[in-house]
């Protein structure tokens, strides 16, 4: 082979070993761009590339379920009508927070008089706060069985109703009173998830749902669809879900998961004479906000499948491979505290976490009920609702009367 044939096949070699080498670093650079972090979206705290509806069209029957989870479109999917305000967001995310209410929430709704949903609570102390909890939940919601843990009040919260009315009748308010002395400091940590299993093992059977909540969060439905809270929970216990888009069939309707809608102080420093829902007309949606003031979730349980409430945030089934807690959108949240992203579309928990400056250092004062072993509620409290967080204007509350 001449010197001049293998000065030809070095070169061709060499520009060969280029181009692989080209090749090389662009599908490296391929590669990690794919597999690169996503952002987090600072607006909503979470990450935006979940998608905000895993079954787009909702779910008002078998088949919009079935359309729901094949991918194929409904006709059946709505949201109320209403403009954002207060908040810079993507067209498909600003749909999430609307500001006012879908009607005059002026009217009652009907009255569970068979007591299909029934309210738990651990309360220490606070008469007023529960007030408007009743007067919110009995009137516009219509349930009429409300089961108070009273965590050693002093006086016994049983014993307002010898001084004043929690302005819903006496008959609709089941209390049971809680000795100090009877928890020990270790079992301070998880008593509201004892006690929420006390409420579900002690009145479980005289109910089809009971929701597990705090008496700073309220209950708001959002779509049109849905109006009446007892008609969303039978909604759901009356479907057939049916099976996945591979033809597996889906769990059971256990529980549902309401996603928190926190709100701020509105810069307020005196307790207003006039109650929360008028009174913090401003919300939280991001920023610095902590991750978990904006996911967190409550559940209404159908009481018969509950086998454990870990905390208070979500539960677990007698028949877990079988049964499971669902989001708004069918989303499978059983063994999750949140929802992420948190959703609004048909029905929201107002969480009215701190109040004003003066009733949040009140209540700062007389400690939380699950002892030393939980969240204090300190100024590090405070700051998750305040401090350079994102906020926006949601007066629908404002326009319950009473």
């Amino acid at each position: 082979m001449t010197a001049q044939t293998l000065g030809t096949l070095s070169r061709v070699f060499s520009c060969f070993t280029k181009l692989h080498l080209l090749l090389f670093i662009l599908i490296s650079a391929i590669l990690i761009l794919s597999f690169a972090p996503l952002p987090i979206d600072s607006k909503v705290g979470c990450d935006s590339s979940y998608p905000r509806r895993p079954h787009q069209a909702f779910i008002s029957s078998k088949n919009a379920i079935v359309n729901a989870l094949t991918g194929e479109p409904s006709a059946n999917s709505s949201s109320r009508p209403e403009e954002t305000s207060g908040l810079d967001l993507p067209e498909d995310e600003a749909s999430e927070y609307k500001s006012g209410p879908i009607k005059a929430q002026s009217s009652p709704a009907p009255a569970d008089e068979e007591e299909y949903l029934a309210i738990c609570l651990l309360v220490k102390d606070d008469p007023l706060e529960l007030r408007e909890f009743f007067t919110h939940h009995y009137h516009h919601h219509g349930i009429r069985r409300f089961y108070i843990y009273d965590d050693g009040s002093n006086p016994a919260l049983a014993e307002h109703l010898d001084i004043d009315s929690y302005n819903v009748p006496n008959d609709v308010l089941s209390f049971t009173y809680i000795d100090p002395s009877s928890v020990p400091d270790d079992d301070r940590p998880s008593l509201q998830d004892r006690t929420m299993e006390r409420c579900i093992r002690d009145h479980g059977s005289k109910h089809h749902w009971m929701g597990l909540l705090d008496p700073d969060e309220y209950v708001e439905m959002r779509h049109a669809e849905f109006p009446l809270l007892l008609d969303w929970l039978k909604h759901w216990e009356e479907m057939d879900v049916g099976k996945d888009k591979d033809n597996n069939p889906l769990k059971g309707v256990g529980a549902l998961a309401i996603s928190w809608l926190p709100h701020s102080s509105n810069s307020l420093v005196e307790i207003p004479s006039t109650g929360f829902r008028s009174a913090y007309r401003e919300c939280i949606s991001g920023g610095r906000a902590d991750y978990w003031t904006i996911t967190h979730v409550k559940s209404f349980v159908r009481p018969q499948y509950v086998s454990i409430i870990p905390n208070i945030h979500s539960v677990i089934f007698h028949d877990d491979d079988n049964m499971t807690r669902y989001g708004e959108h069918m989303d499978d949240t059983r063994y999750e505290v949140s929802r992420q992203p948190p959703t609004h579309e048909y029905w929201a928990l107002h969480h009215y976490a701190t109040g004003s400056r003066k009733y949040f250092e009140q209540k700062a004062s007389k400690g939380r009920s699950q002892g030393p072993g939980a969240w204090a509620v300190d100024e590090a409290y405070w700051s998750r609702y305040h401090d350079m967080v994102t906020t926006y204007k949601c007066d629908e509350m404002a326009a319950y009367k009473p």
